[in-house]
């Protein structure tokens, strides 16, 4: 996958393969989703993209 624009059926199997038998990559969303959680989850952080968004159209 690395040209964007087209990929190939065995690249996409290989990576995806890698990512659900390598363990950093399992360790890595454990620890993003514990600080998504302590910050408040998707719901904080849906309401910070709405402020976001808010603040951009009140310019």
């Amino acid at each position: 996958m690395d040209d964007t624009r087209t990929f190939d059926a065995t690249e996409v199997t290989a990576k995806l393969n890698r990512v659900l038998t390598e363990g950093s990559f399992s360790e890595h969303a454990r620890h993003w989703a514990g600080r998504q959680h302590e910050a408040g989850g998707v719901a904080a952080a849906a309401d910070l993209l709405v402020e976001y968004m808010e603040g951009l159209r009140a310019r």
